[in-house]
C-alpha cells in the first residue's frame, strides 16, 4: 500500500505541534510520508530568530560576533501544558536538559500612576512544586475558586495589617474555619450573610461553604448562588471602608480595585454559569462591558489591572480602543494567573527560535519528517471541497539536494538573520533577505504547482490566518464558513525593539529588578529586562551588561494605503527614540528615574552612551545599533480576539473540505487567544484529526468548564 503524503505548509508553532503530534504515533512512517513547505530559510513564524552579525571594525574573519533579534517579546506561562510536552519530549530525544532553556520569571509589574506620580504596582507570583508539561490535568474549577477567594483573604488582611501578609497558600485559620461543618446546609450559609460584619468574615465563610459537602462545593447551582451572594457582600463590606481613602491613599486604592476585580469576576463566572455553560457562551460580550454589566466601578475599569488583560492581547491602543471577547478573556486570565505550574511565566535562555523551533527542526529532521525551505504559498486551489492543487513559489535554487538552515555558534544550533549563500544558486536578481519572508513581496522565483495524488494527498495549512483571504479564493466561493474565518477573525499589527546596555540600568536608576511590564502608555506598552540571555549572544568586550524587550500594538496605515515595512519600521525607530528621549513622558512608566536623567536637564532623556554600539558610534547615534521591528505582513500579524468573533474560528478538522486540516493560534482550539499553546493544541488537534493521536490534549475542553468535576 502506498503512503499517505502529507503537505504541511507554514513552520510556525501550528505546523511543527502537527507534524510532531503525526511523528508520534506508532509506526507512522510505514503509513504517511510528511513534508513542510516553509517560505525563506527559517522556522518559527512569529517565534522566528536570528542571528544578526554585528558590524565591528577591524574584527578579524573569524569573530563573527551576533546578537538574538526576534519579531518581538516571547515567553511561554506555566498553564502551556501542550507545549512544554512537546518540547520536554524533544529536548529528550537530543539529550538535552529542558529546563536550562526556560527560565522562571515571576515578577510581573504594571504601570500605574496614581495622584500624578508613578507607583509601580509590584505583582510578585509564587512558585509552586508543579512542572509544566507533566501530563496531569489543569485542577479543578473547585481549586480555582479557593485560589481566588484565599487571595482576596489575603489582600484584605495585608490591607488592615498595613504590611505584608502571610503566603496566600498557607493561610492556616482559613482551614481551621472551613473543615466546621455548615450546620443547616444551605439554609445556614444564606442566613449566615445576615450575620456577616467584615470582608474577613465573608471571604472565609466562600471558602467554608465551598468545602461543605452538604452543599457539593460548586457542583449544586444552589450553592453557586450562595457564593455569589457571599461575594457581593464581602465586597460590600470592603468598599465601605475603603471608600473614604481610595483617592487618597495608593495602599486602599490598590485593595479597592484587587477585590473589586477578583470579587466582580467570580460572581459574573458564577452568575452566567461559565463552569457548566462554557466560557464562550459570554464572547458575544466585550469583557469591560461584561464587567460593567456587573455593576464593576469606573475607577476598576479604568485601572491598570483591567489595562493589563488588553495589553497582553495587543487590544489597547492609545486612543483607548478595547475589544476582546469576554470568555475568551477570563479562560486565559484565569489559567495564566492561578493554574499555572512552577513558575507563572517562562522566558527562553537562548531566543525562540533557539530555544524552541532549533530543536523541533532537529528532532522532526531526524525522525524522518522532510523540510522545503524558501517555498511560498501563492495559492490553495479546492475543487468540489476537496484541496486539489497548491501553487507554491521556489524562491532561490538550492547549490545542493537539500538546505541545512542551521548555524552553529558555541556548539549550539541556531538560525541566523539571512539565508545561508553558500548553500543557494548564486542569484544577482534576488531581493533584499527579507522579502524572503514577506506575502507581498515581489515574486522572483519560478512557479510550480503542488498536485493531489502526486504531490500530497492531505494538507495541513498553518499558515497565520491574516494571509489566508488572498491565498484560499477558491475556498471563500466554495464555504461561507471558510469565508466568514478569514474575513472575520481580525489581526493587529505589532511592533517590537530591543535595546542593548554596556552597564547593568540597575546602577542608573533602575529599581524594579529582572521583571515583566506591562500597561506602559502605548505604542511602546509592554517590555521586559531579559539579562539571561546574553550569555547565549557573543560580543566584543566590553560585553553588554542589559538587555530590554520592547513591544506593543502598532496603528494600521489608513485603508488603502501601500504598506512599506520599511517605512513602518522608520515608525517604530520613531517611537522609540521619543520613548527613550522623554518627548513622551506618558510612553516612560516610572518617569522620572527609570533611567535616570542626563544631567543638566529636566527632563529622563537617555544617557545615549549607555546603549551598547560596537561601532563605536557617540550620541543618540547609538540608537541606529539598537534593533527595531514592523511586524505588518499578514502573516506576521497577531491574531485578535474581539468580541463575536469566535464563533467564525473552524476547529483543526472540521475545516470544510475534506482534505484540508487546520493549525494554529486562529482556529477553534479551546484557548482561541493569540498565544503559542493555543498554536501547539491546533497542531496536535490536526494530528489527531489525520491519524487519531495524541487521544488527549490538555485544556481543550473550554478552559476550566472541561476539567470541572461535579458541575452540573
Amino acid at each position: 500500500m502506498s503512503k499517505k503524503k502529507i503537505a504541511i505548509l507554514g513552520g510556525g508553532a501550528g505546523a511543527m505541534a502537527s507534524a510532531w503530534g503525526l511523528t508520534s504515533k506508532a509506526g507512522w512512517a510505514d503509513e504517511y510520508e510528511i513534508t513542510v513547505y516553509q517560505r525563506g530559510w527559517r522556522l518559527g513564524g512569529k517565534g522566528a530568530t536570528g542571528r544578526e552579525l554585528l558590524d565591528v571594525p577591524d574584527a578579524e574573519p573569524n569573530e563573527r560576533y551576533n546578537r538574538l533579534v526576534e519579531h518581538g517579546f516571547h515567553a511561554w506561562f506555566g498553564f502551556y501544558e501542550n507545549a512544554f510536552s512537546v518540547i520536554r519530549e524533544c529536548y529528550a530525544e537530543l539529550g538535552l536538559d529542558w529546563q536550562s532553556s526556560f527560565l522562571p520569571h515571576n515578577r510581573i509589574v504594571l504601570a500605574q500612576e496614581f495622584r500624578g506620580e508613578s507607583t509601580p504596582w509590584f505583582l510578585d507570583l509564587t512558585e509552586n512544586s508543579g512542572s509544566p508539561g507533566d501530563g496531569d490535568q489543569l485542577p479543578p474549577a473547585q481549586t480555582f475558586v479557593e485560589n481566588v477567594v484565599e487571595t482576596a483573604l489575603a489582600v484584605w488582611r495585608q490591607f488592615r495589617a498595613g504590611g505584608p501578609s502571610e503566603t496566600v497558600r498557607d493561610a492556616t485559620g482559613i482551614r481551621s474555619y472551613a473543615t466546621k461543618p455548615l450546620e443547616g446546609g444551605l439554609h445556614y450559609a444564606l442566613t449566615a450573610v445576615e450575620r456577616v460584619v467584615s470582608p474577613e468574615q465573608a471571604y472565609r465563610l466562600v471558602l467554608a461553604l465551598l468545602r461543605a459537602r452538604t452543599l457539593g462545593g460548586l457542583g449544586q447551582r444552589a450553592g453557586r448562588r450562595a457564593l455569589g451572594a457571599l461575594l457581593e457582600t464581602a465586597w460590600a463590606l470592603a468598599r465601605r471602608e475603603l471608600e473614604a481613602t481610595v483617592d487618597t491613599d495608593v495602599a486602599a486604592y490598590r485593595a479597592y480595585v484587587s477585590l473589586e476585580f477578583m470579587t466582580a469576576n467570580l460572581r459574573g463566572i458564577l452568575r452566567d454559569e461559565l463552569f457548566s455553560g462554557g466560557f464562550d457562551r459570554i464572547n458575544d460580550v466585550e469583557y469591560s462591558d461584561w464587567l460593567r454589566g456587573l455593576g464593576t466601578s469606573q475607577r476598576t475599569l479604568d485601572s491598570v489591572v483591567v489595562r493589563a488583560c488588553y495589553d497582553s492581547c495587543f487590544a489597547m491602543f492609545s486612543k483607548g480602543d478595547r475589544n476582546l471577547e469576554a470568555g475568551t478573556l477570563l479562560r486565559g486570565m484565569l489559567r495564566q494567573l492561578v493554574l499555572y505550574k512552577g513558575s507563572s511565566l517562562y522566558h527562553f535562555a537562548a531566543g525562540t527560535g533557539d530555544t524552541v523551533f532549533a530543536p523541533l527542526f532537529l528532532a522532526l529532521r531526524q525522525r524522518g519528517v522532510r523540510f522545503e525551505f524558501f517555498t511560498n504559498v501563492e495559492e490553495i486551489i479546492a475543487k468540489d471541497g476537496v484541496v486539489e492543487s497548491i501553487r507554491v513559489e521556489r524562491q532561490r535554487e538550492l547549490a545542493g539536494d537539500d538546505y541545512d538552515p542551521l548555524m552553529t555558534i558555541d556548539g549550539a544550533p541556531c538560525w541566523p538573520a539571512q539565508p545561508l549563500e553558500a548553500q543557494l544558486v548564486a542569484d544577482d536578481s534576488a531581493g533584499p533577505p527579507d522579502d524572503l519572508e514577506r506575502q507581498r513581496a515581489p515574486r522572483r522565483g519560478r512557479v510550480e504547482t503542488l498536485a493531489r495524488g502526486r504531490d500530497f494527498d492531505v494538507v495541513v495549512c498553518a499558515i497565520s490566518v491574516g494571509a489566508l483571504e488572498a491565498l484560499t479564493r477558491t475556498l471563500c466561493d466554495q464555504s461561507s464558513e471558510w469565508n466568514d474565518m478569514v474575513t472575520r477573525v481580525k489581526t493587529i499589527a505589532t511592533q517590537a525593539a530591543q535595546l542593548w546596555f554596556d552597564r547593568p540600568l540597575d546602577e542608573h536608576g533602575w529599581k524594579l529588578g529582572d521583571a515583566l511590564l506591562s500597561t506602559a502608555r502605548e505604542p511602546l506598552d509592554t517590555y521586559a529586562r531579559l539579562r539571561g540571555v546574553l550569555p547565549a549572544e557573543k560580543w566584543p568586550e566590553p560585553a553588554p551588561q542589559d538587555l530590554y524587550y520592547l513591544c506593543g500594538p502598532l496603528p494600521d496605515e489608513p485603508e488603502g494605503t501601500s504598506i512599506d515595512p520599511e517605512e513602518r519600521r522608520r515608525d517604530v525607530r520613531k517611537y522609540l527614540e521619543g520613548w527613550l528621549e522623554g518627548r513622551s513622558p506618558q510612553l516612560q512608566p516610572y518617569a522620572p528615574g527609570a533611567f535616570g536623567p542626563r544631567e543638566g536637564t529636566a527632563g529622563v532623556e537617555l544617557d545615549w552612551s549607555l546603549l551598547s554600539d560596537p561601532s563605536g558610534a557617540t550620541g543618540r547615534a547609538r540608537l541606529d545599533a539598537q534593533f527595531v521591528r514592523a511586524n505588518v505582513d499578514p502573516s506576521e500579524r497577531y491574531v485578535a480576539a474581539e468580541a463575536g468573533t469566535g464563533k467564525y474560528r473552524l476547529r483543526a478538522d472540521r475545516s470544510g473540505f475534506a482534505n484540508l486540516f487546520l493549525a494554529g493560534d486562529w482556529t477553534d482550539n479551546g484557548i482561541n487567544a493569540g498565544c503559542m499553546e493555543a498554536a501547539f493544541m491546533s497542531g496536535l488537534q490536526a494530528s489527531r484529526g489525520i491519524c487519531g493521536a495524541p487521544r488527549v490534549i490538555v485544556g481543550e475542553h473550554d478552559g476550566l468548564a472541561g476539567i470541572c468535576s461535579g458541575v452540573d
